[in-house]
C-alpha cells in the first residue's frame, strides 16, 4: 500500500495510509519521531455541558489525496456523532517546515466543538524535551515515563500546561545530537492551548498543542485560522527558541504603547518580605510591621549593594493575604503606607506591592475575613467564571481560601480591577504585581452563556486579557502615573507589551526537570523581569547539602538578564525565599550580599546587554567545574557548571559575553583554548564587539 509522504528541503514526512497519522518524520536521512498513536483528538460539549471525547480511530472511512505540493486527508463515518467529519490539509513550505490546518465539519446543532489537538506527534524518550512551562525547562525522566495527558478545564481546574499563561509560548522541540523536531502554532491570535508531553507508551512521548476552539463562526464548521508548524532542526533548546523567536519578531502584539518609567535602568534590587506571618501564612502582623521599622534596613542594604531597592511588600492587604479582589486600604491604613513609600521615595527608592489576580475570595481560611453577605446581596455570582455545567469554584490557593475565579470579558471585575489599580497608583506606588497567580497573565477559562462571549474559551478570552490589562495601563496614565504592572510567572507572549516586569518562577521546574532561560532567550529585548520570591525553592531544595543554593539561584537569574530579587525574614536577615521555615537557620548573608553587589555592577555598567540585550547562544566550549544541586524530591540531584555563562547581542550589534562564579573561591575556566579565574563572588565580562 503506497504510504502518503510530502518533501521539504532536508525534511520528508509519511503518514499512515490507513489512518493518516504520522508514521515518521525524517530530517537529513534521521527518523526524529515514532508511529503516532492517532491523527487528532477532539472534544465537544453536548447540551447537558457533558464532554465527549472523540479520536481519528473511530471513524471508518480515511480518504488521502496528494495534489499541489499538498496532502489532504478527510475521516468520516463514526459512530459517537454521525455525519461529523474532520479534515487536515498539511503543505510543504520553502523553509523547510510542514504546516497543518486541521477542520472540523458537520458539527451536530446540539454540541460545541470545545478542543481540537491534531496533529499528534510521538517522538523517541531517549531524547532531550523541552517544555516551555515556567520560563522553560528541559523535562526529566519521570515527567517522561510517568506524565499521563491533560486537558485544559473549567473554573477550578486551572492547569500547569496552559497557554497563554503557566507556558509562556506556544511550541515545544524534542533533540540530541542527530537532530531536532520543532513543533509550534503559529498563532498570532494566541488562542488558549493545552502545551503539554506526555508518555505514549514505552519510550514514547506525546507531543500536544491541544487548541480551545470558541469564538469562530462556523455554522457547525470549524477550521483553525492558523498552522501547526513541524520542523527539523540541528542544535538545541537555544536553537529552536531562535526559529520561535524570529516568528515573535513579526508579532504586531509585542509593541508597547506606553513609555516605561525612568528607574527601570538604574536596575534596583528587588527586596521582597511579607508584613504577616512568619514563614507560614497566618493574619498576625511580623516585625515589620509597621512599615517604616524596614526602612533602616532598606537603606543598609542600598548602601552595601550600592542601588536602589525597590521593596515588594507581601500579605499587606486589609483583609489578609490571598483575599482579592479588594485590596484597600492597605494594613494600617493608607496614611501608614503613604508616609512609608513617601519616605522610600526621598531616600531614592521604589516601593511595589503583591496582588492576588482575578479570583474572588468569599471566605480566608486564614483568618474570619468573609465577603459571602456581599457576595450575595449583590449577585456577584452573575460575574463569575463558570464551567460547563454552570460550576464555579477557584482552584488557586484552595488551601487558603473558599471563592470563585473571575471571568475577564465581564465588565464588573474589569471595573473592580481598576479601582483597585487606581488606588495603588495614586499612594505612588512603582509596581504592582496585580496578576499574582494567574501565572503568566492567564485568563481563566469560562463557559457562560450569560456573559455576551462565546460559550467555549477561545481567543476571545485571550483578547479580553489584553485589553483588560490595557485598559489598566490607560487608567495609571490619566493619573499621571509611572506605575507599571506585573504577574507571576513571566508575562506570557500577548501580555508581554502591558506587563513588562515581571516575577520570574525557574524553581518551580525543578519538580518537572532542568530550568533554562528559554523565556529570556526569546524576549528579554521586550522586557524585564525578577528573579521572584523563589517561594518554592525552600520546599524543593536540600538547603542543608546545597547550603550555596541561594547563590546559585541568584546568579542563574542574573545570567537570564532579570533584576537581582533578595528576600527578607522580620528579622531582616535574607532568606531561602518566600516561604522558607523561619525557625530554621537563614542562608549565609555576606556572600549573598557581596554577590548581588558584584551583579548588580554589572547590570548597571552594561545595561545595553543585560537590560536591552538579545540572548544569543554560546559560539564556544565553556570547561569548568561542575556544581550539584541536591532536591528533597526523588528528580534530583542536578548538576549544574560551576561558573554560568550568558552571551548577550546589543541594540547595536556589539556582543558581550558574561562568565559567574558563584562559590566563595576561585574557579577556573578554559575557554576558546583560553584559560582564565574567575574570582568568588563575581562576573568576568568577555569583551565587546561589533
Amino acid at each position: 500500500m503506497n504510504h502518503p509522504f510530502l518533501s521539504a528541503g532536508k525534511s520528508r514526512i509519511e503518514f499512515s495510509p490507513a489512518d493518516g497519522s504520522i508514521q515518521e518524520f525524517t530530517f537529513n536521512g534521521i527518523r526524529l519521531t515514532k508511529p503516532a498513536s492517532k491523527a487528532f483528538f477532539l472534544r465537544l460539549l453536548n447540551a447537558q455541558g457533558d464532554r465527549i471525547r472523540i479520536d481519528s480511530g473511530e471513524f471508518t472511512d480515511f480518504q488521502w489525496e496528494c495534489a499541489d505540493g499538498a496532502l489532504h486527508e478527510s475521516w468520516s463515518g463514526g459512530t459517537t456523532c454521525p455525519g461529523l467529519a474532520v479534515e487536515m490539509t498539511v503543505r510543504s513550505g520553502d523553509d523547510g517546515f510542514f504546516r497543518f490546518r486541521p477542520a472540523v465539519k458537520n458539527i451536530p446543532a446540539d454540541m460545541e466543538l470545545e478542543l481540537v489537538d491534531a496533529p499528534c506527534p510521538v517522538v523517541p524518550a531517549d531524547r532531550e524535551l523541552f517544555w516551555p512551562y515556567s520560563e522553560g525547562v528541559l523535562t526529566n525522566r519521570v515527567r517522561k515515563t510517568e506524565r499521563k495527558p491533560v486537558s485544559m478545564g473549567g473554573p477550578g481546574e486551572s492547569k500547569l500546561a496552559v497557554y497563554p499563561g503557566g507556558c509562556q509560548m506556544q511550541f515545544l522541540a524534542s533533540y540530541n545530537t542527530q537532530g531536532g523536531l520543532y513543533f509550534a502554532a503559529a498563532d498570532t491570535a494566541h488562542t488558549p492551548k493545552t502545551i503539554d508531553l506526555f508518555s505514549d507508551g514505552e519510550n514514547r512521548v506525546r507531543l500536544q498543542l491541544e487548541t480551545a476552539c470558541g469564538g469562530i463562526p462556523s455554522r457547525g464548521e470549524y477550521r483553525t485560522p492558523f498552522e501547526f508548524l513541524l520542523g527539523g532542526f540541528h542544535g538545541d533548546w537555544q536553537t529552536a527558541c531562535g526559529i520561535y523567536r524570529q516568528w515573535v519578531s513579526a508579532d504586531p502584539g509585542m509593541k508597547r504603547n506606553f513609555t516605561l518609567p525612568d528607574w527601570l535602568d538604574d536596575s534596583p534590587v528587588v527586596l521582597i518580605y511579607p508584613v504577616r506571618g512568619d514563614g507560614r501564612i497566618f493574619d498576625t502582623p511580623n516585625r515589620l510591621f509597621p512599615y517604616e521599622v524596614a526602612l533602616p534596613r532598606i537603606l543598609e542594604l542600598g548602601e552595601k549593594l550600592d542601588s536602589r531597592i525597590m521593596p515588594l511588600l507581601m500579605r499587606w492587604d486589609h483583609g489578609g493575604p490571598w483575599q482579592p479582589p479588594w485590596y484597600w486600604p492597605p494594613l494600617g491604613g493608607e496614611e501608614m503606607l503613604k508616609h512609608f513609600i513617601d519616605e522610600l521615595h526621598r531616600h531614592g527608592h521604589l516601593f511595589g506591592l503583591y496582588g492576588s489576580g482575578t479570583s474572588f475570595s468569599r471566605k480566608s481560611l486564614c483568618s474570619d475575613y468573609s465577603q459571602e453577605e456581599r457576595f450575595q446581596k449583590e449577585n456577584l455570582l452573575t460575574h463569575m467564571a463558570r464551567g460547563p455545567k454552570g460550576e464555579f469554584r477557584s482552584g488557586v490557593c484552595a488551601q487558603l481560601r473558599e471563592g470563585c475565579e473571575m471571568c475577564i470579558a465581564e465588565p464588573w471585575c474589569r471595573d473592580t480591577l481598576r479601582e483597585q489599580v487606581e488606588l495603588a497608583a495614586k499612594a505612588g506606588v512603582d509596581f504592582f504585581q496585580l496578576f499574582d497567580q494567574n501565572l503568566g497573565a492567564q485568563a481563566f477559562n469560562c463557559y457562560s452563556r450569560e456573559h455576551g462571549h462565546p460559550p467555549i474559551p477561545g481567543a476571545w478570552q485571550t483578547a479580553a486579557m489584553r485589553e483588560a490589562i490595557d485598559d489598566l495601563n490607560r487608567s495609571i496614565q490619566h493619573l499621571d502615573s509611572r506605575m507599571i504592572l506585573g504577574t507571576e510567572c513571566a508575562a506570557a507572549q500577548p501580555y508581554i507589551a502591558g506587563l513588562p516586569v515581571n516575577d520570574l518562577r525557574d524553581c518551580f521546574t525543578l519538580w518537572c526537570g532542568r530550568p533554562v532561560p528559554a523565556y529570556a532567550y526569546v524576549f528579554h529585548q521586550y522586557l524585564n523581569n525578577f528573579a521572584g520570591n523563589f517561594c518554592s525553592s525552600y520546599e524543593t531544595i536540600d538547603c542543608d547539602k546545597s547550603p550555596d543554593n541561594l547563590l546559585f539561584r541568584l546568579a542563574y537569574s542574573f545570567s537570564s538578564g532579570a533584576l537581582l530579587t533578595l528576600t527578607l525574614r522580620d528579622s531582616g536577615e535574607i532568606d531561602w525565599g518566600a516561604a522558607a521555615d523561619w525557625s530554621k537557620p537563614a542562608p549565609a548573608q555576606e556572600p549573598a550580599i557581596r554577590l548581588v553587589a558584584a551583579l548588580n555592577r554589572m547590570r548597571k555598567r552594561y545595561p545595553q546587554y543585560l537590560s536591552a540585550g538579545k540572548m544569543l547562544a554560546p559560539e564556544s566550549v565553556l570547561e569548568s567545574g561542575i556544581y550539584t544541586l541536591y532536591l528533597k524530591n526523588e528528580h534530583g540531584p542536578l548538576e549544574f557548571p560551576a561558573v554560568l555563562r550568558s552571551r548577550w547581542e546589543a541594540p547595536d550589534g556589539s556582543v558581550a559575553e558574561f562568565l559567574v562564579n558563584y562559590r566563595e573561591h576561585p574557579e577556573p575556566v578554559a575557554l576558546g583554548g583560553k584559560l582564565l579565574t574567575i574570582p568568588p563572588l563575581d562576573c568576568v565580562v568577555i569583551g565587546s564587539r561589533s
